[in-house]
């Protein structure tokens, strides 16, 4: 019986070639199904975005993995962990540390739903049930004691909590947000959550504005259109005037995909039934406001130098091939404002780090803090992995005190045979009463076990599988088992 995974990853296959491995639910039980006849006692599929493995116990699966996915010809790609090494592989897996973001969380849902699938399926058992739930358990205590994904890598959010130092928090804080990429997208998320009072969305499209800005609604947040004498109204998706706060509530509670799918059709994104409803503020403003609530105004693009005067901070990520900000446009200030740049090429013209009252923060800035998070996160990982070696080292004696568990079994079992005979034999010949039987029979089969006690010690201490098979070979023979 061999332990084995088998699969590819982000580290051994391109995209294209871990797209050809990708399982669907159904083709994990066909395939389950297939392995299982081919003699596999045990299996579990683990299929993610960058990796599939298959977790196995005896050597067919490699041929018969590529076999499926007609992919005969991309076998060189596919890795092989055997044994200990299997171990290993699998509890760095659930611990985030083989993934493409050192000390992700998410792969430990994966990696429990994977085993999850399997055991309903009836395709694990003793071997794969330990395996997985020591895997999980130890995945579980190093996101507790480690926090590794909590030591931020993303741009973004190292660039929001550097906001957040700088103006001693952020709620309750005014934040434009100038283009709506990835990084901005991200930018909006973390500053909701770190409480921002209002955030402009300042795009040229205000329809993809507002399919965003809906995208993260909550309860206590307001969407509005900013007034502007220049841009009056968006003839993209026709929206003026506020987005009811009450409206928003019942959506945010409900929102998931289905909500993201409307709010595309609404928006001109999909096919829909055309602009937004919009409505004039009514008093659930107000008394959100009052509470202390987000607002999230949208700003055409055309608006940036205008919310200058009145924003604490300006976060710009757009793709622009020229600077967007200079500092002989700058408007008056009469309070100190923040940049943070964290476009390339940059869209704040480093001259505005000149102008009074004005900090700049780049990408330089951020590049520091980004380099200490990550240097922090591979100690953290070092650690992990030293965990997860201690827990491979433990996992693989069980497996190896587990492969004498049928030759102990079949020990007992002939000693009860014995017991059987003898007292039958007794009981055939002595007149005793139930008691006396009972304990007569406790007596043999007590001492039948004191005999055997001494050769399954001994080949539960066996130190390696040579030196299994050789104790199991012996007392087979000495105990007559094989018949």
């Amino acid at each position: 019986m061999e332990l084995a995974i088998i699969g590819v990853s982000h580290q051994t296959a391109p995209v294209d070639v871990r797209s050809v491995f990708a399982f669907t639910d159904s083709q994990k039980i066909d395939f389950m199904a297939r392995i299982q006849n081919l003699g596999v006692s045990e299996a579990v599929v683990l299929s993610t975005c960058n990796r599939s493995e298959v977790d196995k116990l005896i050597p067919l699966v490699k041929k018969e993995l590529t076999a499926f996915f007609a992919a005969e010809d991309q076998e060189k790609y596919l890795s092989v962990h055997r044994g200990r090494e299997a171990v290993r592989q699998l509890f760095r897996v659930a611990s985030g540390l083989e993934s493409m973001v050192i000390g992700e969380d998410q792969i430990l849902g994966q990696v429990r739903q994977a085993y999850e699938f399997a055991a309903k399926m009836g395709a694990t058992g003793k071997v794969l049930n330990k395996m997985f739930l020591e895997a999980v358990t130890l995945a579980k205590r190093i996101k507790r004691e480690l926090k590794i994904s909590q030591v931020p890598l993303s741009v973004s959010y190292i660039g929001i909590k550097a906001l957040a130092e700088a103006l001693g928090g952020l709620k309750g804080k005014k934040i434009a947000l100038v283009g709506l990429g990835k990084m901005n997208l991200l930018s909006l998320k973390y500053l909701l959550d770190e409480g921002a009072g209002l955030i402009w969305l300042c795009n040229r499209d205000q329809g993809k504005a507002l399919a965003l800005a809906r995208a993260e609604l909550r309860p206590g947040v307001t969407i509005r259109l900013e007034e502007s004498l220049d841009s009056p109204g968006c003839g993209c998706c026709g929206v003026k005037g506020f987005i009811p706060a009450a409206g928003v509530e019942r959506q945010a509670a409900g929102a998931g995909e289905g909500s993201r799918a409307r709010l595309q059709e609404r928006t001109g994104e999909g096919p829909g039934e055309g602009p937004a409803e919009v409505m004039e503020p009514g008093p659930e403003a107000g008394a959100l406001a009052e509470r202390g609530a987000a607002e999230i105004r949208l700003a055409h693009f055309n608006q940036r130098y205008r919310l200058l005067a009145e924003a604490d901070a300006v976060v710009t990520a757009t793709a622009s091939p020229h600077t967007i900000f200079r500092a002989n446009e700058l408007p008056a200030l009469n309070k100190p404002l923040l940049f943070l740049d964290i476009a390339l090429p940059r869209d704040v013209e480093e001259a505005v780090s000149l102008v009074p009252g004005v900090t700049l923060l780049d990408l330089d800035d951020l590049k520091k803090q980004a380099s200490e998070n990550l240097n922090r996160r591979l100690e953290l990982a070092a650690e992990a992995g030293r965990m997860t070696e201690e827990a491979a080292e433990e996992m693989t004696a069980w497996l190896l005190r587990s492969r004498v568990d049928p030759s102990i079994q079949s020990i007992n079992k002939k000693c009860q045979v014995i017991t059987e005979d003898v007292t039958a034999y007794l009981f055939g010949k002595l007149q005793l009463t139930e008691k006396e039987k009972r304990l007569v029979a406790k007596v043999v089969a007590s001492g039948l076990q004191r005999m055997i006690r001494e050769p399954v010690l001994k080949l539960k201490e066996a130190r390696s599988r040579g030196q299994q098979d050789e104790y199991i070979r012996v007392i087979e023979e000495l105990f007559d088992l094989k018949g």
